[in-house]
């Protein structure tokens, strides 16, 4: 069995940071200024949780809407 530091590092492999980057600059380019991170953060819980791409951008984005209430 691998360390902790070994999955974390592969979890994180697998979710491509030029993918994830699509999904927000889709997202950037319709609402109000925020921080990156308030979106990436959900954005990657979800898919490390089994989400796919556009299921997690949609857990994202009602993530800034309703709970951070960054809106178009």
């Amino acid at each position: 069995m691998g360390s902790l530091e070994e999955s974390m590092t592969t979890a994180h492999t697998d979710l491509r940071i030029d993918e994830t980057e699509e999904h927000r600059g889709q997202y950037e380019k319709t609402h109000a200024k925020h921080h990156w991170w308030d979106w990436y953060a959900p954005y990657l819980s979800a898919r490390q949780n089994g989400s796919g791409p556009e299921e997690a951008a949609a857990a994202a984005d009602r993530y800034i809407e309703e709970i951070l209430h960054v809106l178009p």
